[in-house]
């Protein structure tokens, strides 16, 4: 009984100034110009040691209209971007926050088809 009960205060003791963290996952920005993608973390973005990268998503809007664009620049400084008029992409761009993963693909005409926002406790947060 007494060794039951010095083996619990062991493991307390032991553990209780132990931290655990979850996963963590920093996505640089990546950047295609010939494929006409671009993802990354909006956080690893601002967080990079270089002064290029960066990720932005934006709304525009009037009292009858409203569009949304993401914008990409990786660390060599390439760019990529797309604009959007869909109901559906542009909503997709109202849930990036400052721990968004972000990727986004376009058209030849440089309209966005497809945006994937994604939060997760996980991803790299602004510092």
């Amino acid at each position: 009984m007494n060794s039951t009960r010095i083996a619990a205060a062991v493991c307390i003791l032991t553990f209780a100034g132990t931290s655990l963290a979850g996963a963590r996952y920093g996505q640089n920005v990546h950047v295609d110009t010939a494929l006409r993608y671009a993802f990354g973390a909006i956080g690893a973005a601002r967080n990079s040691s270089d002064y290029n990268q960066a990720l932005k998503c934006g709304i525009s809007a009037t009292p009858t209209t409203m569009s949304g664009y993401c914008i990409a620049t990786n660390a060599q400084g390439e760019a990529y971007s797309c604009s959007t008029n869909s109901p559906n992409l542009v909503e997709a761009i109202k849930h990036v926050g400052e721990s968004s993963y972000v990727r986004f693909h376009g058209d030849e005409y440089g309209n966005c088809i497809e945006i994937v926002v994604e939060n997760a406790s996980y991803n790299e947060p602004k510092r």
